[in-house]
């Protein structure tokens, strides 16, 4: 199931436009600006015709909108409870592609882009969603979180879908601009590697066999000839191209920096990326490799870029409102402070990751620990509720992430790549060099410090499609396997006494995502509360479980018992997405973050009584959207993520390659 909340945090407006040139040098931008308590979000397609088509949020949904480039002309095409994604348009132009939340999983739908008359073209209990239209639009191609993730064809002359192929392992899978092959990544064994199937012979190629190589959406150059992808083989990501008539590989960047996320241009000879290479996240333009590579951006807010222009004389990006900063808020519903700022951001919650992540508030409540990018890349910093300038406490030319108090206060574990691939490390606060707790060629990620202080959790996709849980040691040693789910999400959480560990992972059948406790001895796990359920956490005792159980489309915060029956339900309201919930720790009151779906869209945060009763409404600054960390200080503040809500759509004038 897509996380909503993710989306509003990088909205995306695409209605009223307006002009203005960047910083002297850079190229001149056309920003389009939300408009007032309509956000649009997701990315955003642009037309052969220049038309924009995109997701967009109202009146407590989403749909999927279409409008000129200027803004003009906007029409609702799709009239779900929440459509979201990328909208794909067919090659005749006549039918546009989505996701949409159906209530705990994402189905795949079809609307007419003139007459807004639907089908649905997967819609099981599985998450499914579209990828990409072969050449004449016949043939639409579908990842399905069936099987662990296998790609499927929904024909639309008769309404069928039927396996596209089946492999052994997870894939995300691209058709090729012709239609006569299908790229896919394959995550088999903790490695991902790139492969082509052939359509008429029904054959499969080995791209690549490093195992560190991912693709993005619209891989193919628009002439079919070369297929970008993004390799972590030297530790950092750089760009590469194949090229598929030969198999013939060339490495495209080589900075030690994070060069990710690229977008063929028309004329197929460049590509549009997002590099750290100046210092933050900014957009470059590559053309024949490190000797034509130009600077689009150039500021410390983040864009990413999501489509060229049709004649190739610019790009639209997805560009934040600002950077998103710690916030501390009395839990008396005082002023919030800010605990972070400047001309950089911490990292937000993301795709994945779930809430907290990459932060987290030591045991006493006198810390933070956060991942932000004040050194033009991801480091591990900390900074004390009370307010002082931030400490840094793992950072290099690495991306470390996700860091998680030792009981003590004196270390942090936190995954990093400074070994070449995503490892679990910890590091002292105070002084010392991090060391390595894990060692593995593919994924090892989310760690969290047990309460006892013995042990580290972690989710690896060591011998599993997708992902498990592990624990190891925290001083060293060979790591134990939890579960054999492998659909383990990387949101996990400890029982208070250290017994257990409370996570989330596909339940059976397909039916969404469940909570699950499992012992840390080892045991099977358990299931607790309805599918689908997100981001479950623990009551102070241990004794309940917050869960946010989700129906046609919307989540509520209720408890249940560690034994799996439901105890009361936190707020009743109809309408509204609530994606995460900290008791108080003297178990009274229950903080909880939800969307705004009747006002503008953004996160706000409640406080209510844990037996129950009305909400108070914590205040944040004008126009920011606030994301729940948790408690801290006792329980006198909490701890937020705050960021100007919303983001921009801007269209960069890109200069000529260089001669």
């Amino acid at each position: 199931m897509m996380n909503r909340r993710l989306f509003g945090l990088v909205a995306l407006g695409a209605v009223v436009a307006c002009g203005g040139d960047t910083e002297s040098g850079m190229p001149k931008r056309v920003t389009i600006v939300p408009q007032q308590n309509l956000g649009a979000f997701g990315e955003v397609r642009v037309l052969a015709d220049g038309r924009v088509l995109y997701p967009k949020y109202v009146e407590g949904k989403a749909a999927i909108h279409i409008a000129n480039a200027d803004g003009t002309g906007e029409r609702r095409i799709s009239f779900g409870v929440w459509d979201f994604g990328t909208p794909l348009l067919s090659p005749d132009g006549r039918w546009v592609a989505f996701a949409r939340d159906a209530g705990g999983q994402s189905d795949a739908v079809v609307v007419a882009l003139d007459s807004a008359v639907e089908r649905i073209a997967a819609g099981t209990v599985a998450d499914e969603r579209p990828t990409g239209w072969l050449a004449d639009g016949s043939l639409l191609v579908i990842v399905s979180g069936a099987a662990g993730g296998q790609p499927f064809r929904y024909d639309m002359a008769n309404g069928s879908l039927s396996p596209l192929f089946a492999v052994r392992g997870s894939v995300d899978a691209y058709p090729s601009p012709d239609g006569k092959l299908v790229a896919y990544q394959l995550t088999l064994d903790g490695k991902n590697t790139l492969w082509a199937y052939d359509l008429a012979a029904k054959a499969h190629r080995q791209l690549t066999t490093e195992g560190f190589e991912r693709i993005n959406a619209r891989p193919f150059s628009p002439d079919g000839k070369y297929l970008a992808y993004q390799s972590t083989r030297t530790g950092t990501s750089d760009m590469w191209r194949l090229e598929m008539a030969s198999g013939d590989r060339l490495q495209l960047t080589a900075d030690i920096a994070e060069d990710n996320g690229a977008v063929w241009a028309p004329d197929s000879k460049r590509l549009a990326f997002v590099s750290q290479r100046g210092g933050q996240p900014d957009i470059w333009v590559l053309g024949a490799g490190e000797s034509d590579i130009q600077r689009i951006t150039d500021d410390a807010v983040a864009e990413y870029p999501g489509a060229w222009t049709p004649d190739g004389s610019a790009i639209y990006v997805s560009a934040s409102r600002g950077n998103s900063h710690l916030y501390s808020i009395p839990s008396d519903a005082g002023a919030p402070s800010a605990l972070t700022s400047g001309d950089w951001g911490v990292l937000p919650p993301i795709s994945g990751g779930g809430p907290g992540y990459p932060v987290d508030i030591s045991r006493d409540g006198q810390q933070v620990a956060y991942a932000g990018n004040a050194n033009g890349d991801p480091d591990v910093w900390a900074v004390n509720v009370a307010g002082g300038a931030p400490r840094l406490i793992a950072g290099g030319p690495s991306v470390d992430v996700s860091p998680s108090w030792s009981p003590d206060g004196r270390s942090v574990a936190f995954a990093s790549t400074r070994s070449g691939n995503p490892d679990v490390w910890i590091a002292p606060v105070d002084s010392g060099a991090p060391r390595q707790v894990t060692d593995w060629q593919g994924a090892d990620f989310s760690p969290q410090w047990s309460p006892t202080g013995d042990l580290v959790a972690f989710v690896s996709d060591r011998d599993a499609p997708v992902a498990d849980l592990w624990v190891a040691s925290a001083i060293g040693g060979a790591p134990r396997r939890l579960t054999t789910l492998g659909s383990v999400q990387p949101f996990h959480r400890w029982s208070p006494d250290g017994k257990w560990l409370l996570f989330t992972a596909a339940s059976p059948g397909g039916k969404g995502p469940g909570a699950y406790v499992v012992p840390a001895s080892g045991g099977a796990p358990r299931q607790i509360g309805p599918v689908p359920s997100i981001y479950p956490t623990w009551s102070p005792d241990g004794r309940e479980v917050l869960l946010h159980p989700c129906r046609q489309g919307y989540c509520n915060t209720e408890i249940w018992s560690f034994e799996g029956k439901f105890a009361r339900a936190l707020s009743t309201d109809s309408v509204v997405y609530e994606f995460v919930a900290a008791a108080s720790p003297d178990a009274s009151t229950v903080a909880i973050a939800r969307q705004d779906l009747t006002g503008d869209g953004s996160d706000v945060m409640h406080l209510r009584p844990a037996g129950g009763g009305p909400p108070k409404v914590l205040p944040r600054p004008p126009g920011y959207s606030m994301n729940l960390i948790g408690w801290a200080a006792g329980g006198r503040a909490l701890i937020a993520i705050g960021s100007l809500y919303g983001a921009q759509v801007q269209r960069i004038t890109v200069p000529p390659p260089r001669q």
